[in-house]
């Protein structure tokens, strides 16, 4: 029995050390690049507001398509009254008028009569002024330019997130550099120590190695608060909790040497580049609201049909009448306002045509500078690589100096400063070089088209 107990509970601990690997494991999570796009296009407010934007223009089609269906109307309208004319009426749509009903006395003063009418409108419309066609029109524009302004706050999260998870991942390798620099501090303390107990160093030399080492240390404190506010903003850009934390893969940095030339680029942003959909579109709704104004000197023409039951009480069924008529209305005078709205629809066409202009140019300045920026980017990388194999070897060697007593500690930790310097450029120049291309392809339009629908 004793053996039975120790076996259960053999098997509830390694389900507690079962459970705590899964936690351990949920806790390292690694997030790569590709994850983290999925995670903000599910749930960034930028893009659920973009596609709340598409859903809306959709439901405004089906609305403008309603406008050249027939509509129909039902009234129920409940009156009493003794004025003569009324009552009059009353009784013929009822269909209980009758001889005595002449009398004179009858006629100037009669009795209060209810009356029960119950109407059903019909109304197809034929030509508003062209406000159905216009209006279908202007829908569809509005359903583009709804797809253009999610597409442009897809590429704009991407290029977010890809850049919070470079900053991200830079501020790691900060926590990095700085522990490394830390740690050489800690150890050349040391050294300082031996030698100054040995008599061939300076007691100053142990305390400036010290103070180096304590600089290091605040300089490794600072990093890693730049940790924790990269990794919010990364999660903010996600959409998710800030607090949460994240192992983040390294994803390949080095880029293709047969880069595009600058031509590709720009001819890839006038094909892709959603703000240029969207000022055509700008031009587009801004013409059909240039004819809509016109029309508006055009007459309204609308066939109605009209049904309807009169009582004296609601539940007979007394008088039945229809009605089949057609109506022109013409707008002959309306205070000139009609020839103001041509006048500012035109001037509102002309500033749409300028906007298209404007971003043509401004397009291509963004994709010149994000490509020359990339270029820029990819030479400092390269400057800062052998910067940081230079001070390295400089610091190997006043090391080996030191320790031969042919050196000062200032040198040694000149060289220490230098090396950490130099780590931390080449860290932010290489993830510059992602961060540079990453931008470029926005700028071209090319950023995420895999994801957007």
């Amino acid at each position: 029995m004793q053996r039975v107990i120790c076996f259960k509970e053999l098997r509830l601990v390694l389900w507690f050390f079962a459970l705590g690997f899964l936690v351990i494991a949920q806790d390292a999570f690694c997030l790569t690049l590709e994850e983290a796009f999925e995670i903000a296009l599910k749930n960034n407010p930028m893009l659920v507001r973009a596609r709340a934007g598409v859903e809306e223009s959709e439901h405004a089609v089906k609305e403008s398509k309603s406008y050249f269906f027939p509509r129909l109307d039902f009234y129920e309208n409940f009156a009493r009254t003794n004025n003569p004319p009324a009552v009059f009426s009353y009784k013929l749509n009822q269909e209980k008028f009758s001889r005595q009903d002449f009398a004179i006395d009858s006629l100037n003063d009669p009795d209060p009569r209810n009356n029960f009418q119950t109407k059903f409108v019909l109304t197809q419309p034929i030509f508003n002024q062209g406000k159905e066609l216009l209006g279908y029109k202007a829908a569809k524009v509005g359903r583009e330019m709804a797809l253009y302004e999610n597409s442009k706050a897809v590429q704009k999260v991407l290029f977010d997130v890809e850049t919070a998870y470079y900053h991200t991942l830079l501020a790691k390798e900060g926590i990095e550099v700085m522990q490394s620099a830390l740690n050489a501090a800690n150890a050349h303390v040391m050294l300082a120590k031996r030698r100054f107990e040995a008599g061939s160093a300076l007691k100053s030399d142990m305390l400036a190695a010290s103070v180096q080492a304590a600089e290091m240390e605040q300089g490794l404190a600072k990093a890693q608060g730049d940790f924790q506010v990269a990794n919010a903003r990364l999660n903010t850009v996600m959409g998710i909790d800030q607090s949460k934390e994240h192992q983040l893969e390294l994803p390949n940095i080095l880029l293709p040497a047969n880069d595009k030339d600058l031509t590709f680029w720009l001819n890839a942003a006038m094909e892709n580049r959603p703000e240029l959909g969207l000022v055509k579109d700008y031009v587009a709704l801004a013409t059909i609201q240039k004819k809509g104004a016109k029309l508006a000197f055009a007459p309204s023409v609308n066939l109605h049909g009209v049904y309807e039951m009169n009582t004296e009480d609601l539940f007979d069924q007394d008088g039945e009448s229809w009605t089949i008529m057609a109506t022109l209305s013409f707008n002959l005078f309306k205070g000139f306002g009609d020839k103001a709205r041509v006048a500012k629809a035109d001037a509102k066409l002309r500033k749409a045509e300028a906007a298209k202009k404007g971003m043509k140019n401004q397009i291509e300045l963004e994709v010149r500078e994000a490509y020359f920026s990339y270029l820029t980017a990819k030479k400092q990388l390269e400057a800062a690589q052998r910067s940081v194999a230079h001070a390295r070897e400089s610091q190997t060697i006043l090391k080996n100096r030191y320790e031969n007593g042919m050196a000062l500690m200032v040198e040694l930790l000149a060289a220490d400063t230098a090396l950490k310097e130099a780590e931390l450029r080449e860290a932010k120049a290489k993830f510059g070089v992602r961060t540079a291309f990453t931008k470029l392809k926005w700028r071209s339009g090319l950023l995420g088209k895999e994801f957007i629908q």
